[in-house]
């Protein structure tokens, strides 16, 4: 008979609470939030995040929120279980000493979405190289408050590359790279009146 020994338990990941304020999304390529800033007595900090709390963020909490954030430590990482804002009187009482920042405020003109159909056909039709050129010229003006964002059909199938501006709905149809340009470069105009 042999006797094996078990392996040796490892020590389970301890939780941690942060506090601190919302700076802002951290966002990929593609417009997906990945991630945010957080600002805490210890400096800023740049958390990853999953899709269901980047949704809740981006829907739920606003620039220069006060909040809670709830995570793992991984080792290398902390992964994200939850953030809760907090109301201002539980900011006051909170236990943990803020950082004193600066959030810069808000924009005046809330920002717009230049919105790439990136499936079925207008991808075979070169929705790919249209978001290209839309980047290219955002790049060029990143004060003009527009977000580039993929989007899944937008019912224009037989006319893509198709890209709506939003708010506003403005639709088009049959987007090449170079009418891409001309549309994002009328838009940053219209911004900047």
């Amino acid at each position: 008979m042999t006797v094996t020994t078990p392996p040796p338990l490892t020590p389970p990941r301890r939780g941690l609470c942060l506090e601190g304020q919302f700076l802002g999304l951290i966002r990929s390529p593609k417009g997906k939030v990945k991630g945010f800033r957080l600002a805490t007595a210890t400096g800023d900090q740049a958390l990853e995040v999953d899709k269901y709390v980047g949704y809740a963020l981006h829907r739920e909490i606003e620039l220069g929120t006060t909040v809670r954030v709830w995570a793992r430590d991984r080792g290398d990482e902390l992964e994200v279980i939850m953030v809760v804002p907090l109301s201002p009187k539980q900011a006051l009482e909170s236990p943990v000493p803020m950082a004193e920042i600066t959030v810069a405020a808000e924009p005046a003109v809330k920002p717009c979405k230049i919105q790439v159909c990136r499936k079925g056909s207008c991808h075979k039709r070169g929705s790919a190289q249209v978001w290209r050129a839309i980047e290219a010229t955002l790049a060029e003006h990143p004060d003009a408050a527009i977000i580039l964002e993929a989007t899944g059909c937008q019912k224009a199938c037989k006319q893509g590359p198709a890209i709506r501006i939003s708010p506003g709905k403005e639709q088009y149809a049959h987007v090449s790279p170079s009418a891409a340009v001309a549309i994002a470069q009328e838009l940053v105009e219209r911004r900047q009146r």
